[in-house]
């Protein structure tokens, strides 16, 4: 995987593009804030285009937020 970049942004994209065509978003490095899940908050569209960040675990986890969460607002453990 190697780091490329669009005109949506940057992603981990295949270093074998077009025979491999696997794609994986960038993680932000801020865990997600809901008590007992291990996931990763990323960077996701809605369907009109607009930006927010989920849960890698999406499904199993659901939280969202329009903004990254800073410091104060996540609970450190």
């Amino acid at each position: 995987m190697v780091i490329r970049s669009s005109k949506r942004g940057r992603f981990m994209g295949c270093s074998a593009y077009p025979k491999c065509r696997n794609i994986k978003v960038l993680p932000t490095g801020i865990k997600c804030p809901n008590e007992g899940c291990d996931g990763e908050l990323i960077q996701r569209r809605s369907k009109k285009g607009g930006a927010f960040f989920g849960c890698s675990k999406y499904p199993e986890c659901d939280y969202i937020a329009k903004e990254l969460p800073t410091t104060d607002t996540v609970q450190e453990e």
